[in-house]
């Protein structure tokens, strides 16, 4: 090799030294920030309006509707009112006292109410949304 080819080989070398070490030296953007997921937090219970009577069972037939409901003996269907609400596609039914009930005293009992279809202006084959709450069912042990 002569002079001339050693100073080529020797200035190859140099310019990507001095390459390899400017890619080196440029700074490298950071990664970006780890974003915690967001913690989930269980919905808490919002009590029913109170104008909504609770039940204790509710029943869809082929004739209606059929609802249990806490009683001291005197309360009839003409206690209570019906109210039905359609919506995007959806049919809602709620029940609500007319009237407190004032009769009996000591434990309450239950009674069993019948809603017809055609009562509520209600298609048989439509489905339906029950708003009011339900209470729990009472049972032999139970503390209710």
């Amino acid at each position: 090799m002569d002079r001339r080819g050693f100073l080529f080989c020797a200035a190859s070398a140099a310019i990507a030294g001095a390459a390899s070490s400017a890619a080196a030296q440029t700074p490298v953007a950071a990664p970006a920030p780890v974003t915690p997921a967001p913690t989930l937090v269980p919905a808490t219970p919002v009590p029913p309006p109170p104008e909504l009577e609770a039940i204790r069972a509710v029943t869809i037939g082929r004739r209606g509707v059929t609802v249990r409901l806490v009683s001291h003996g005197c309360t009839r269907k003409a206690d209570i009112a019906d109210f039905v609400e359609r919506k995007a596609g959806v049919t809602t039914l709620a029940f609500g006292r007319k009237r407190i009930e004032m009769c009996g005293r000591g434990r309450p009992g239950e009674t069993t109410l019948d809603f017809a279809f055609k009562d509520l202006g209600i298609d048989p084959d439509e489905p339906v949304v029950v708003l009011n709450p339900l209470l729990a069912a009472r049972g032999r042990g139970g503390r209710r």
